[in-house]
């Protein structure tokens, strides 16, 4: 399986990054926040870290 995983993440390709928390505010309502980032052209997995999309937030 490791195998499958290092293969696809050797690959070149734009990626787009999601996140996505639940909160509760203090009077008990819940909501979501969320944040999609969008690294210009192709990355690696292995060096997301890098981008400057990434490292602003």
């Amino acid at each position: 399986m490791r195998q499958v995983v290092d293969a696809v993440c050797d690959i070149l390709a734009p990626m787009t990054i999601y996140l996505s928390v639940f909160c509760q505010d203090y009077i008990g309502v819940l909501y979501r926040k969320s944040i999609e980032i969008a690294p210009q052209g192709d990355q690696q997995a292995k060096h997301l870290d890098d981008t400057p999309a990434l490292s602003e937030k």
